[in-house]
């Protein structure tokens, strides 16, 4: 999850879509469904250093950007009809898509655990 998050979400929309870096959106368009999947050898550390790098770079490029800005590039040939007017509403997207993976993530440790977060902290002593 964390790597879609870092590939898809952080650099796809921010980098790709709001930044229009050519580089990033021809990356992000090829085999999409391959960033999925964690490359292999790349450890869980590199997975967590790429995603802080993925924020950091998102986060310079929102410093950048008015909220009432086109994004700079579309990926036309995923969505032809359907286009998100501006960073605001890029941003709205985005937190909508973050949380329902981190709702995803949540039910997973849910399953591992056995604790949901209204029974209460099951860590404390």
């Amino acid at each position: 999850m964390l790597r879609h998050l870092t590939v898809d979400v952080e650099r796809f929309w921010f980098l790709g879509v709001i930044a229009g870096d050519p580089e990033v959106a021809g990356q992000l368009t090829a085999g999409a469904e391959a960033h999925w999947s964690v490359p292999e050898g790349m450890s869980a550390e590199q997975v967590l250093a790429d995603y802080r790098a993925a924020v950091t770079a998102a986060d310079a490029v929102l410093a950048a950007t008015a909220l009432d800005q086109e994004p700079a590039a579309w990926p036309v040939e995923f969505w032809p009809t359907w286009r998100l007017p501006d960073v605001r509403r890029v941003l709205i997207h985005v937190l909508t898509e973050v949380a329902c993976h981190s709702g995803h993530l949540d039910a997973a440790r849910e399953l591992i655990d056995g604790t949901t977060w209204l029974g209460g902290n099951p860590y404390a002593e």
